[in-house]
């Protein structure tokens, strides 16, 4: 096999293979995109316009939404500490776009009948916390110490023992009937939220992966994430609709094949979502190496869904950006964002992970408004009107995202996500599963494919050299 022109093939137009494209590009290289869907930017370019009242289009992000306290901030699973700001909010400043600025207080919480109970609140999200701390500092020492297998547990694991054994607790977290069990329930479900699925998939061991910014959430003017992808993309060699399906590496360069073309190049960066390199819907020629398959066997694929719904107008807290709902179940709407802080518009958003998300994907999208809609009148009754407009999103149906994004799923280990980000030149990878410090970020794709540019790009250099 031979190259018959100078290019570097990216496969993806998501933000990491945009960023991978764009650095690369600024280096001198020439670079073609390939991108299976009908626009670029992947789940973070899925953006909507929906009817308000006035008829007036409001832009909605589907896939991504905020971007995460501009920094610097810390990570509070962890403590680990980050000194630098999030890094896509220092690049669109550099591109010059402006910001809607949210605010960054404490959720509130309605119980069964709808009512706020600020010490309860407080004393569920410690009591949280103590759960973690407990489950790492004494409950995986005590496994590890009886020769038991922690890779093999999952956090629900030890969520339950913790619950169980944690001293002192006030009894009435135990009763899964109380208020206070309740409102432990929505902080369970804002943990199994980040990771985009439920407690009996995530890794005990490693729990405690990422970093997040600290600081205000959020959204990019005027259409979010999208208006970050597109000012990325201006200028880039993009092939839409070209589905790849083989791709063949040695070392004289790539070949990569389309469902209608082929094309050739000295090396290709590979940044499609791990949902598709699960699926296998890429052959590689030859096979990935071991490792890289047994990473990408381990990790975990999760789900986060999205109901937006827009109103005629504001009936809850316009303030207050997440509201959130004490239920005996975890596996229901217990959180709703407002956008109207952001956007000055009457828009909620509801979110829904992991079982509760798979369970509502086989109801109509007018079915997942009514349970949104019967959650909400818990605590504002008859002032719940039903939505001017609305848009549920399946991310699991979408056939080239498969899903939402990776976890460290029961068996999978950190050092997975490395394996996955390795180059194995003239092939490289890029995405927010190649970022073990940021998993599931939009910022965690964008540093990948930045860091697969630059190596790819020294690694040229270094052979022009020769």
């Amino acid at each position: 096999m031979s190259a018959s022109t100078q290019s570097i093939i990216v496969i993806g137009a998501g933000i990491a293979g945009i960023t991978a494209a764009r650095e690369l590009q600024l280096r001198g290289k020439q670079v073609l995109i390939l991108e299976a869907d009908g626009e670029i930017g992947g789940r973070l370019g899925k953006t909507r316009k929906l009817k308000a009242q006035t008829d007036e289009e409001v832009p909605i992000d589907l896939g991504g939404f905020w971007l995460h306290g501009p920094g610097p901030g810390y990570y509070n699973r962890s403590g680990a500490f980050a000194i630098d700001e999030n890094p896509l909010y220092t690049l669109s400043r550099e591109l010059g776009i402006d910001f809607m600025i949210g605010g960054q207080d404490p959720p509130v919480i309605f119980g069964k009948s709808g009512e706020t109970n600020e010490d309860i609140r407080r004393e569920a999200e410690d009591t949280c916390l103590r759960i973690f701390s407990y489950i790492k500092e004494v409950y995986i020492p005590k496994l590890q110490h009886s020769k038991i297998d922690v890779l093999s547990m999952s956090l629900a694991d030890g969520w339950n023992y913790a619950l169980e054994n944690l001293e002192p607790l006030n009894p009435m977290f135990r009763d899964p009937k109380s208020l206070h069990s309740n409102y432990l329930n929505y902080y369970k479900s804002y943990w199994q939220n980040l990771d985009n699925t439920q407690m009996e998939d995530i890794s005990l061991q490693n729990f405690t992966m990422g970093i997040v910014h600290d600081g205000p959430d959020i959204i990019a003017k005027p259409a979010g994430f999208k208006t970050i992808i597109d000012r990325l993309a201006s200028g880039l060699n993009i092939k839409l609709n070209n589905i790849v399906v083989r791709i063949i590496y040695g070392q004289n360069g790539v070949r990569v094949d389309t469902i209608s073309d082929s094309f050739y190049g000295i090396a290709c960066i590979v940044t499609v979502p791990l949902g598709i390199l699960k699926k296998g819907d890429i052959r590689f020629q030859p096979e990935l190496p071991l490792y890289k398959t047994l990473s990408i066997s381990r990790l975990g694929f999760g789900l986060m869904n999205k109901l937006v719904m827009i109103f005629d107008k504001v009936f809850w807290e316009k303030d207050t950006i997440s509201l959130g709902f004490a239920r005996e179940s975890e596996n229901t709407f217990n959180w709703i964002g407002n956008v109207y802080p952001f956007t000055g518009k009457p828009i909620l958003i509801a979110f829904f992970v992991g079982n509760f998300a798979k369970s509502i994907s086989t109801k109509t999208d007018e079915q997942v408004v009514e349970i949104a809609i019967k959650t909400l009148r818990i605590r504002y009754g008859d002032a719940v009107t039903w939505p001017i407009s609305y848009m549920v999103t399946h991310w699991e149906k979408e056939p080239f995202c498969l899903g939402s994004y990776s976890y460290l799923k029961v068996g999978s280990m950190p050092s997975d996500f490395e394996s996955l980000g390795r180059s194995m030149h003239p092939l490289y990878f890029a995405g927010e599963h190649c970022s073990p410090d940021y998993v599931g970020f939009a910022h965690g794709a964008y540093l990948s494919g930045l860091n697969a540019a630059k190596e790819l790009h020294c690694r040229l250099n270094s052979i022009s050299k020769l």
